[in-house]
């Protein structure tokens, strides 16, 4: 009995102390942090609103197709999520909040994440992906190949270290034409201005998003041989250069740049096309050339653990299929797997034969207007897709010319100064637009336009080259890897 009335005086006194009045009760701790989440709270709501009205702006629906065709859902090993975000970046800007990639994140919060990004450095990390564009876009579409994506170029790719700045001094290459050796002594920088048709090395222009690059050799005409030779026991003294009738750089000088650019990319798969050797003309004496040219292509590392152009090029063994269907046969998926990026065409005439290059004459076809009149070289470039469509839908590949129009295809887009007007801008100083860069500028602002006409009409556009490619506005490279994402036809909007 006195056990109960203890207990119930207990209880009693538990009763009247909670009854006791609420201002007499400590502050609650609980309710500080309360306030501070609520406030974290609605900073968040406040950044989401800004963040989804950013995210329908046109640059940001531009950024989000450029770098992934618009797929939130993405993973590559460039980056992940629609703005193709590294997880670097990912876990600065508060992603990982989310989750734990971007491509695993809703729509919203990859919006979010991207324009918290935008605020702290603007567009510059929401451009396209020009370095790796190739693994990014075709990741989801392996079995697609060189001649069905479309391939940014460049023409007289080598030609960037001819020096245009006076006093100027061009050194002609060996069997240039008597009007380009002439010229060079009368108007040395006018001869330059003519010739020099990019402003960036081969390297840049890889990293600027070109695959295609316009390879020229010669020899310096006062480093020519003056009787024919066995082959060199240092290929790499031999004095090949690239050049466009002038000298820019030695050849080895621009395959480092290459294989540099191919060894930090091994995704992205370059074309490299020897489109001219202008040697001699003496075939005794060129036989020397030629096997070195061979030689340095199987020997020469940009670093010395490093593969050579022929260690890092397609090889007949590994494509397994005749020059002829090398463009359409080959799924870019595996060149991938092979380890492989290079794709070198070479001319059949002269050169030794060897696996580690396709003649060009079997795998790519590149007419040229030869025009200096911007509508004649759109003109006569729509003229060139209307026969080839004809002869893709007809299955009738080769004219009577011998021309394929079912390989690689070039649309050649860059202007030619006549042959008048070359006179009056050289020889007698008189004219407009006398040199490249001022040609190039008549025109490339246009051909983005022409890219995505083309390309939405179902023209069966592939590689496209210009000169000074990086002066164009709205930019060629960046609206062809936009439309590479179109045309890979498996990215949602």
């Amino acid at each position: 009995m006195i056990s109960r009335i203890l207990v119930g005086t207990v209880t009693a006194g538990l009763v009247i102390a909670v009854a006791a009045p609420s201002f007499a009760q400590p502050a609650d701790p609980p309710q500080t942090q309360t306030s501070a989440e609520t406030a974290q709270a609605s900073n968040k709501s406040k950044q989401m609103k800004k963040a989804q009205k950013w995210a329908r702006k046109s640059k940001a629906l531009d950024a989000r197709i450029c770098r992934s065709g618009n797929y939130p859902a993405l993973k590559t090993s460039v980056g992940s999520g629609a703005y193709l975000m590294t997880q670097q970046r990912w876990q600065k800007f508060g992603g990982t909040a989310f989750a734990a990639r971007p491509n695993k994140a809703s729509r919203r919060d990859q919006n979010l994440v991207a324009w918290r990004m935008f605020k702290s450095s603007g567009w510059n990390n929401l451009g396209c992906p020009r370095a790796d564009w190739m693994r990014a876009a075709y990741q989801r579409a392996k079995s697609t190949s060189l001649g069905e994506m479309l391939i940014p170029g460049t023409h007289d790719s080598g030609s960037s270290l001819i020096d245009t700045d006076p006093p100027c001094a061009p050194q002609v290459i060996a069997g240039i034409s008597a009007v380009f050796a002439q010229a060079a002594q009368v108007n040395p920088c006018g001869a330059a201005d003519e010739a020099r048709a990019q402003e960036e090395n081969l390297g840049d222009q890889l990293r600027g998003g070109v695959r295609y690059l316009d390879i020229r050799v010669g020899v310096p005409a006062n480093q020519v041989i003056d009787s024919p030779r066995p082959p060199a026991p240092d290929p790499l003294s031999v004095p090949l250069v690239l050049h466009h009738n002038y000298v820019s750089q030695s050849l080895t000088k621009g395959l480092r740049q290459v294989l540099k650019y191919t060894a930090a990319h091994p995704a992205e798969q370059v074309i490299l096309d020897f489109q001219h050797l202008d040697l001699t003309g003496n075939q005794a004496i060129d036989e020397y050339y030629y096997q070195a040219l061979l030689d340095i292509l199987m020997e020469f590392q940009a670093e010395d653990s490093g593969p050579t152009v022929c260690e890092a090029a397609w090889t007949r063994d590994i494509v397994g299929l005749p020059d002829g269907e090398v463009a359409m046969g080959v799924p870019v998926g595996d060149m991938w797997q092979s380890g492989r990026s290079l794709l070198v065409l070479m001319p059949e005439t002269g050169m030794p034969q060897d696996d580690c290059y396709f003649s060009r004459e079997l795998v790519i076809h590149s007419p040229w207007p030869n025009t200096d009149v911007p509508q004649a070289s759109k003109d006569a470039n729509d003229g060139y897709l209307a026969e080839r469509t004809q002869r893709l839908d007809g299955d009738q590949c080769v004219d009577a010319s011998g021309n394929d129009w079912c390989v690689l295809f070039v649309n050649q887009l860059q202007l030619t100064p006549s042959a008048v007007n070359y006179a009056n801008c050289v020889f007698n100083k008189v004219g407009d637009n006398c040199s490249l860069h001022a040609l190039a500028r008549l025109v490339n602002d246009k051909v983005a336009g022409y890219m995505t006409d083309w390309t939405t009409s179902g023209e069966p556009t592939n590689i496209e080259i210009i000169d000074y490619y990086e002066d164009s506005d709205p930019s060629v490279a960046d609206q062809m890897i936009r439309l590479n994402w179109q045309r890979t036809g498996q990215w949602p909007r």
